[in-house]
């Protein structure tokens, strides 16, 4: 503190790696990641996984951990006394994942997965029209289920989405965490109103093109009358988005 000052400190204290991300760390620069090593390291973190108190800690720890590792959550609860092969199955991937998303869409999952009460609100303003991607689908039936079911807690969708790599993005997510629960309420009201905010302008935008469209298709086919019903149509949505 006398050679670099309180403000070094501090900065060294927000930088540093979470606990459970430097044992990782210092245990495979010790054993390495070969078989053996694995099996290792699996028997060590195992111990750090069951001094987890909440159930839910525990299952987040488990699916990081062997997705760093590129083992099934299943070899690592057993332990690692045995060799295993690696991984054989190789996922195809036909779609985008979630870290492939355009930014918007990307903090669309990222709000989603921190944020699951606020789903329903976000379907009302359009979320389904603006946001089609498969894997974004695929978190939002994945989170009805979880309400269907009376339970919302993020944790829980490690066990409800089937790609591997999404897995590792929600529980990469879920361990760098989010705000301080004090401000939890507050930073969630006001990251939805602006997705809100964000799908009005998407939608007009989209509804705007396809009118567009269909005044050009109106003038190609040479139909007059239709062209100035949708010009009319056109000029009521200007009014309407510059609230006169």
């Amino acid at each position: 503190v006398r050679e670099k000052g309180a403000a070094a400190i501090l900065d060294l204290v927000e930088r540093a790696k979470p606990l459970a991300e430097f044992v990782f760390a210092a245990l495979v620069e010790e054993h390495g990641l070969t078989l053996s090593g694995k099996s290792q390291i699996i028997q060590k973190l195992s111990v750090l996984v069951q001094e987890a108190s909440d159930p839910g800690q525990k299952d987040l720890m488990v699916a990081h951990f062997s997705e760093k590792l590129g083992i099934s959550p299943a070899r690592f609860v057993t332990g690692g006394e045995r060799s295993f092969p690696p991984e054989s199955r190789v996922e195809q991937v036909t779609e985008r994942s979630f870290q492939q998303l355009p930014r918007k869409q990307r903090q669309v999952v990222d709000f989603l997965i921190l944020y699951p009460e606020f789903l329903q609100e976000l379907q009302d303003g359009g979320l389904g029209d603006v946001v089609t991607e498969p894997v974004v689908q695929e978190l939002i039936d994945s989170l009805e289920r979880l309400r269907a079911s009376g339970s919302f807690l993020p944790e829980q969708l490690l066990s409800q989405l089937s790609g591997g790599s999404e897995r590792q993005y929600v529980a990469d997510l879920l361990m760098r965490g989010s705000v301080g629960e004090d401000d939890e309420e507050t930073r969630g009201r006001e990251l939805c109103d602006e997705l809100l905010s964000w799908l009005k302008s998407a939608l007009g935008q989209r509804n705007g093109a396809n009118l567009q469209k269909r005044i050009l298709e109106a003038q190609q086919a040479g139909d007059s009358q239709r062209v100035g019903i949708l010009l009319q149509e056109k000029m009521e949505v200007i009014r309407k988005n510059r609230g006169i």
